[in-house]
């Protein structure tokens, strides 16, 4: 029987799922090697189709096991087994012929999309973004070309697809989500190996080699507000082994961002910042009327929420001025943005804002009547085929 809408019971039925995976996804409570063995024995068993590994080795946090994993790859000189993960294929055959579009959707949206968000584009992201700044960088080449142009090229040529050499863990809670649903309001059916992927969600990152297995355990603290990682004070993500990462409010930031006093921070120090959200929530923290009052020289143009002002590079009074346009954010009003001006010729709020558009948008005509565009940090959106663009973006985030 196919299943065109979901009943009021399974409509109702969706918050509990979210908010089931989202605290799997987001659980500190750690684990043994005891508790680990039968899960890893099965999964290499009957979803790996490989013999059980004679080692599990268990390490404080992702930083930690990825070493781990090099030096094992630089001593046996051997890849990472690939992880096939067939029972997402097996699973989704069964789904796509039993539930349209309508329920999918409904469901991708209110349980894996938001648990998604929570767990996947916030802690995990954020927690392999540190690995790669602290270790990943280091190896890029040899990895890259021993590994991932070797193997994915090979794959690749014989039709094969590639698969990242790792298992997420309870960071796959947005997939786990989204199938439990399935599986326990939708369909009837027993699948084996269904059940033994969801409890790998028991444990967190894990690396299976044929005669070793890697797994790191779960952050030991992880701070949340109103539903984004934030701590200013501390670590908002921390391992046992001193691994973190440090946000304001969903944004990864430097320790230092963080740690340090608002009325300590040097308003000069949040300028050099690369990162345009970092810049913001570096705003944020000391305050915009201490950051302009402290850096602008000189106001040369206003509209609206809107200014343009002079600030030097430099720390101190001296030194060339450059002009930095300084904007409210629509999305978050308490959020001020101050972005500097590439064509320091600029004078205007309107010539500012026109300068910072990429090539191919700046010989699109302004108008009053022109069509709407939209700004996140760095990334302009706007119509393909648009004749003349308003000044001033719809939505700026």
């Amino acid at each position: 029987m196919i299943i065109k809408t979901l009943t009021k019971r399974q409509e109702n039925k969706l918050a509990w799922y979210r908010n089931k995976w989202l605290k799997i996804g987001l659980s500190t409570e750690t684990f043994t090697l005891n508790q680990a063995r039968p899960i890893i024995d099965d999964f290499y068993t009957y979803i790996l189709k490989k013999d059980k590994p004679e080692l599990i080795i268990i390490l404080d946090s992702p930083l930690s096991t990825w070493i781990a994993v090099q030096l094992w790859n630089q001593v046996e000189n051997q890849v990472v087994n690939q992880v096939e993960n067939q029972v997402v294929n097996q699973v989704w055959n069964q789904v796509e012929n039993q539930v349209r579009n309508q329920v999918v959707n409904q469901v991708v949206n209110q349980v894996e999309n938001q648990v998604e968000n929570q767990v996947v584009d916030q802690v995990w992201n954020l927690v392999w973004n540190q690995v790669e700044n602290q270790v990943v960088n280091q190896v890029q080449n040899q990895v890259e070309n021993q590994v991932v142009n070797q193997v994915v090229n090979q794959v690749e040529n014989q039709g094969g697809i590639f698969v990242w050499p790792y298992c997420d863990g309870n960071f796959s809670a947005s997939y786990c989500g989204y199938y439990d649903y399935i599986f326990s309001e939708l369909i009837e059916c027993e699948c084996k190996q269904w059940e033994m992927y969801k409890n790998l969600s028991k444990l967190s990152l894990i690396y299976p080699f044929d005669d070793v297995c890697f797994l790191s355990q779960k952050p030991s603290k992880i701070l949340l507000e109103n539903g984004l990682l934030h701590c200013d004070k501390e670590a908002a993500i921390k391992y046992s082994d001193g691994f973190s990462v440090w946000a304001l409010n969903g944004v990864e930031v430097p320790q230092w961002l963080v740690e340090t006093k608002a009325e300590e921070i040097d308003p000069y120090k949040i300028l050099e910042l690369e990162n345009a959200q970092q810049r913001a929530e570096g705003i944020r923290k000391i305050g915009m009327e201490r950051f302009w009052y402290k850096c602008c020289r000189k106001i040369i143009d206003k509209y609206g929420d809107y200014e343009l002002g002079l600030i030097p590079i430099e720390k101190g009074t001296g030194g060339k001025l450059y002009p930095y346009l300084k904007m409210k954010n629509p999305s978050v009003p308490e959020l001020w943005h101050v972005e500097g001006i590439p064509d320091l010729t600029c004078t205007t709020v309107e010539q500012a804002l026109h300068s910072r558009k990429p090539d191919k948008m700046r010989k699109i005509p302004v108008s009053d009547i022109g069509e709407d565009w939209y700004q996140q940090g760095d990334v302009y959106v706007w119509p393909r085929n648009a004749n003349s663009l308003k000044l001033y973006p719809k939505i700026l985030t």
